[in-house]
């Protein structure tokens, strides 16, 4: 199985982790909690060109799994936290991004043909 892992560190000190499997075409990212004693969630941000897609995470999770990615696309990832006290609520700066290039979708033989046999003399 062929993994691709990138590595970066975050604006606001959440060291990312990106892996993918070329197999399932998903990717798991990951991150460091958050010191905060007001941490909400996180919000995971992903986008090729100009689509954005956006993840909540629960603040006692510090991972996701992004399914149904396109082959042979260029994705950038970068993740938020949110704080919440009351009505009130504080956003941090997006981490440092991390890229993440997806191979080219595989490309299988065709199955053998079966039931071969004599039809005739």
């Amino acid at each position: 199985m062929k993994t691709l892992v990138c590595l970066a560190l975050c604006l606001v000190g959440l060291p990312v982790k990106a892996q993918f499997m070329a197999q399932t075409n998903t990717a798991t990212l990951a991150w460091n909690a958050v010191a905060d004693p007001n941490l909400a969630n996180y919000q995971l941000f992903y986008w090729t060109g100009v689509l954005t897609n956006a993840v909540t995470v629960p603040a006692n999770q510090l991972s996701v799994r992004v399914l149904n990615l396109a082959w042979a696309s260029t994705y950038t990832f970068a993740v938020k936290s949110f704080a919440a006290q009351g009505t009130n609520v504080l956003v941090s700066q997006f981490s440092l991004p991390v890229v993440l290039v997806t191979p080219p979708a595989p490309f299988f033989p065709p199955q053998a043909p079966q039931g071969l046999r004599i039809l005739g003399p």
